[in-house]
């Protein structure tokens, strides 16, 4: 009996130290581990246990996750120490509580309950990497290596090639991720290769949240995409960090742009928005930008949906940070400066910080807004190039999109308001008007949405480009400010009435102006004074400005319709493109015209001009909408 005992006893001892051994293997709890005996939430059993099964990295001696684990979590004490904050034993249940449950669309509010688990709550580092962070953060003389995007041939992918795998078969699931792979192609010189050979590649599975590794680390290694975190903008982050990408808001020079308001943050959660170093962050000249993909938002680790944690200095900005609806162009430019920097060696001459396009080396990547040799607006079906007088005038636009308009003061700068933006609204504008005024055009631009208007803003340089994003309406109104006024005009001719007449179709940018400017009598000549139009019909001649006249080219002879509403259509073959090319300058700019079936020179008043921009190669029609009935005085 006493034997049977013996034996009973040994089998529970040994199954109790086969369950111990298995605990720790799959918990890693290193035998000094502060949190040693606390139990796990299911979600952070689930991480563990994927990124021991999915990270090769991790299954190396002396780097499994749970030593990581627990450096972070001295990483997020030694955080609140340096924060002035109390140093309570870090407790990452307490932690994952106290996050409220709302949704901003990030990976924020899909990695709650496992936040506290990851850096900067969707990051899976290394030994190595997390012990470089506290060294340099603990005021170490450990070599760093420079972040952002990582440099170096150590945690780049060779050649630009990144071999993937999926875990799971759901095709919507993997459709998802390539929609999001595709994302990057596009934009860069960077390709994809499913179940593509060699030793490292990206291994995405459904994890129990949105998380990646930061960089090649060898072998497999995880890109987690699970339930919540499918959208296009959450799946380009995750990959993003695959390849090199940390978070926007770690940036040294960020203080310039946001404010941490610690104070609304969740305790223990402030080495989440610690700040690196200029040493240790290689960002390729670009400037910070508050609508990149790999910005947090402005809720990021609040302890209310109410409340901000990352407040813009311009509160203009408010609503842009932390979006996720596709790469911006800062994203982009950083990707290729690290790994296409030498795919183009002719250059361009791109102006505005754009560059050689790695995937079509003759053409210039352009920051969103313009194109060409981004010195001129991005074509659009919608937009157009406008100019600002030293009278107010208003763009309004209403529909989907996106249209692009750039609004160009003569020598001076501009000045705006946007005086309403009816787009659904959301803390962070998905739907929006975007304005970019500052004096850098690579930086995304201030977003309004949710019926949102603002005070009168003056622009940094002599251009403003407008953007209109998705389906809803926005109103502006503008003016030059500073720049070369207009000669006087002579005493006019007496004028036509001016009645209101319908808008005529839309083929690009829009300038009203009621029968002001120059005129003369009939056959006389027609001037366009910064886009302001004064015209009599039956023969004459129309001067365009110069800053339209490299967009624009008419055939010699041009016909007026007489059916009502009555129009005059200028015809022309594709339109030489640039802005003021140095071949164009003072051609194209007087254009003659006559009316065969009207020789007696009815008079009219131009209202409205309309020019239409398009792609390269194009036929740009110029409409004039005439706003008056003909008057009863003919030639003399």
């Amino acid at each position: 009996m006493r034997f049977f005992c013996s034996l009973a006893l040994l089998l529970v001892l040994g199954s109790e130290l086969i369950a111990a051994r298995h605990h720790q293997h799959f918990h890693h709890r290193p035998k000094h581990g502060r949190h040693r005996g606390r139990r796990l939430s299911a979600r952070r059993e689930q991480l563990m246990m994927d990124i021991e099964a999915s990270s090769d990295n991790h299954k190396k001696e002396g780097q499994d996750f749970g030593e990581v684990r627990e450096l972070l979590h001295k990483f997020f004490q030694l955080a609140n120490q340096k924060a002035g904050l109390p140093q309570a034993d870090f407790n990452t249940e307490v932690v994952s509580d106290a996050l409220p449950q709302f949704d901003d669309g990030t990976e924020l509010s899909k990695n709650r309950a496992v936040s506290s688990d990851l850096f900067e709550n969707d990051m899976v580092l290394t030994v190595n990497q997390i012990t470089d962070i506290i060294s340099h953060f603990g005021g170490g003389k450990r070599r760093r290596r420079k972040r952002k995007v990582i440099v170096g041939s150590t945690f780049r992918w060779g050649g630009g090639t990144v071999p993937y795998k999926f875990g799971d078969t759901d095709s919507t699931w993997q459709n998802q991720i390539r929609a999001g792979l595709n994302h990057w192609e596009t934009e860069t010189c960077i390709r994809f290769k499913e179940n593509g050979n060699g030793a490292d590649y990206m291994q995405f599975i459904k994890g129990s949240g949105c998380y990646s590794s930061v960089g090649r680390i060898g072998g497999a290694q995880q890109v987690s995409i699970g339930t919540g975190c499918e959208s296009l903008g959450i799946v380009s982050h995750e990959i993003g960090h695959t390849l090199g990408f940390w978070h926007e808001q770690s940036r040294p020079d960020r203080d310039t742009y946001i404010t941490v308001k610690s104070e609304n943050m969740v305790a223990g959660t402030a080495g989440n928005v610690a700040k690196r170093a200029a040493s240790e962050v290689n960002y390729y000249g670009t400037p910070y930008d508050v609508g990149s993909v790999m910005h947090y938002g402005p809720k990021a680790f609040t302890t209310s949906a109410s409340l901000l944690t990352l407040e813009t200095k311009d509160t203009k900005y408010r609503n842009t940070i932390g979006q996720r609806a596709h790469l911006s162009f800062v994203d982009v430019k950083q990707v290729n400066k690290a790994y296409c920097a030498s795919r183009c060696p002719n250059k361009l001459g791109c102006r505005n910080g754009g560059y050689e396009n790695p995937n079509d080396c003759s053409r210039c990547k352009c920051p969103e807004g313009l194109g060409g040799k981004c010195d001129r607006v991005q074509s659009s079906s919608c937009g157009g190039e406008l100019t600002a007088t030293n009278q107010w005038q208003t763009l309004s636009n209403s529909g989907g999109g996106p249209c692009y308009w750039r609004i160009a003061s003569d020598g001076g700068k501009v000045r705006f308001q946007v005086t309403a933006a009816n787009y659904a609204c959301s803390d962070t504008c998905v739907s929006y008007v975007e304005v970019k005024h500052n004096s850098n055009f690579q930086q995304t631009g201030f977003r309004l949405c949710c019926g949102a208007a603002g005070g009168e803003v003056l622009s940094a340089r002599e251009d403003i480009i407008v953007i209109s994003m998705n389906s809803g309406s926005f109103s502006l109104r503008y003016i030059s400010e500073g720049g070369r006024s207009p000669a006087p005009a002579p005493a006019p001719a007496p004028a036509p009435r001016p009645n209101p007449a319908p808008s005529p179709p839309r083929a690009g940018g829009t300038t009203t102006q009621q029968c002001t400017g120059r005129m003369r009598a009939p056959c006389g000549a027609i001037q366009n004074l910064r886009s302001q139009m004064s015209d009599e019909s039956g023969g004459g001649t129309i001067d365009l400005p110069e800053s339209m006249a490299p967009f624009v080219r008419f055939d010699d002879r041009l016909r007026v319709k007489r059916q009502p509403p009555p129009w005059v259509q200028f015809r022309g073959g594709p339109p030489p493109w640039g802005r003021r090319p140095p071949w164009a300058r003072g051609w194209h700019r007087r254009h003659h015209w006559r009316d065969d079936r009207n020789r007696g020179g009815d008079d009219f008043c131009l209202q409205r001009l309309s020019f239409n921009c398009e792609d390269r190669g194009s036929n740009g029609p110029l409409r004039v909408r005439f706003l008056d009935e003909p008057s009863k005085t003919r030639r003399k």
